[in-house]
């Protein structure tokens, strides 16, 4: 009974993670904010015909993976019923008929594990083609500047760079590479990252957006925005000014949390969204929400980046 209680802890965990992870992205970005006059139009015509070009080619692959996850999840909680009727069993007279039934749950569980690698195999079958068709496409349609690379990702180095402090990494990994010629010169690198690291000691993790690109100044400014709380280390007030304006025009009932660094001619910008490019197998149109806030969370880089440069030319 205590392994049985123990498996389905487990499993739940598994679930709500996953879920917590997929969920983290598509709650970031609410569809009422953002410049909604100026940028939903031109997002719902690039999503729409991105989606119809791309659905064809996407529609069999997921639903190949959507049959084998269903035969997992099935198979796993068959078993676990079957186990915990053939546990009861055991505490009746009818001992051949447990074994029987505990035998079965022990094959459905066998079942359950080896379609295991065959969720991974087409999973990852169907988020590559995903991502090399819908969101390649996509992001060229939202700068014909930018180039897209599903496995490229910003060196560790540069990540580091993006902390005042050291920090320890553990674990890095980055994935969804773009970048682009911004104000007529400048390139901005902009990819998504998981880090999981140590800062003075204690553990802290990064998901989301990180951006980079060169600047033609030195100085060493910092602007932090958690919970619609901004605070600023040496900067200048017209620029406080001028990014306090700019945040409260992207923002009207959500908020954006990010950290933004510039030193030693570079700025780097850290936005908290989680992992906003995971597809949903389950379901036939791609989440439009998650690709909503994708789409506003590199506008408000590439805009707050500007910004950053705009001002301090004109200081």
């Amino acid at each position: 009974m205590l392994f049985i209680l123990l498996l389905i802890a487990i499993l739940f965990y598994d679930f709500a993670y996953r879920l917590h992870e997929y969920k983290q992205g598509s709650k970031c970005i609410s569809m009422n904010c953002f410049k909604v006059k100026e940028y939903l139009p031109k997002f719902n015509e690039i999503y729409d015909n991105v989606f119809k070009e791309t659905e064809c080619m996407l529609e069999p692959l997921r639903q190949k993976c959507k049959a084998i996850m269903t035969l997992k999840i099935v198979s796993y909680i068959s078993a676990l019923w079957i186990l915990a009727s053939g546990v009861y069993e055991l505490f009746t007279p009818n001992k051949t008929l447990a074994l029987v039934v505990i035998t079965f749950s022990i094959a459905l569980f066998s079942i359950a594990v080896y379609t295991e690698k065959f969720v991974n195999l087409y999973y990852c079958e169907y988020l590559e083609k995903y991502k090399e068709l819908f969101i390649n496409k996509y992001v060229r349609d939202i700068n014909k500047g930018f180039g897209y690379t599903l496995r490229g990702c910003i060196e560790q180095k540069i990540y580091e760079a993006s902390y005042p402090d050291k920090i320890n990494v553990e674990h890095y990994y980055g994935t969804d590479y773009i970048t682009g010629v911004v104000e007529g010169k400048r390139t901005l690198n902009m990819c998504e990252i998981y880090a999981r690291q140590r800062i003075n000691g204690k553990k802290d993790i990064f998901c989301g957006l990180f951006t980079y690109l060169k600047t033609d100044y030195n100085d060493e400014m910092i602007v932090e925005c958690k919970s619609k709380n901004i605070s600023y280390k040496n900067i200048p007030l017209n620029m406080q000014v001028g990014i306090e304006r700019f945040i409260k025009e992207f923002e009207k009932n959500q908020r954006i949390d990010f950290k933004l660094l510039m030193r030693n001619g570079k700025i780097f910008v850290k936005l908290y969204s989680g992992d906003l490019l995971a597809p949903n197998v389950f379901s036939t149109k791609i989440n439009k929400k998650r690709m909503w806030a994708y789409y506003v969370l590199i506008k408000f880089s590439v805009d707050l980046t500007e910004l950053i440069n705009t001002v301090r030319v004109n200081k």
